[in-house]
């Protein structure tokens, strides 16, 4: 038996590495989205920049003025669904007024609480459908949404 000899000093040696990783991460899914892309003029994900216009009472439709202002007309799913918080604010505001008149002639509040209720309930699954990204349109503001995107120009 001989012990090994001991490597010549002016023969280059590689210098020594861990062992590499054999883990590997599983892949990435097809429909794995980590963030929604951010909306130009606002600079927050598209998400929630859809989803503040629906907001219920007057901060919604703030939103929707300003999301009208800031947007481009380039962000188009942005600008709709401003457009439409919009006009479905004014929609509930306009129909709060005229159940407000009729609980001041007849003294009795009940169909302005219903409606109060429902409009709520309605403004919050909207958020919802439009957080989780589903398509959401209200066919009979279309005619308001167009006119609202059209007439707010957004600064430059």
């Amino acid at each position: 038996y001989q012990p090994p000899r001991a490597p010549d000093a002016s023969i280059y040696q590689p210098p020594q590495v861990s062992p590499l990783n054999i883990y590997q991460p599983p892949p990435v899914p097809v429909t794995y989205r980590p963030e929604s892309p951010t909306v130009a003029g606002l600079g927050i994900p598209e998400k929630w920049a859809n989803l503040l216009p629906y907001i219920p009472g007057h901060i919604g439709a703030v939103a929707s003025v300003v999301e009208l202002l800031l947007v481009p007309r380039s962000e188009t799913r942005t600008r709709f669904h401003a457009a439409q918080g919009l006009a479905l604010q004014a929609a509930i505001l306009i129909l709060t007024g005229v159940f407000s008149f009729v609980h001041l002639i007849s003294g009795n509040g009940f169909g302005s609480g219903i409606f109060g209720a429902a409009s709520t309930i309605f403004l919050i699954v909207s958020m919802v459908r439009v957080w989780k990204g589903r398509p959401h349109h209200i066919a009979p503001l279309d005619d308001a949404t167009k006119w609202l995107d059209e007439k707010i120009k957004p600064r430059k």
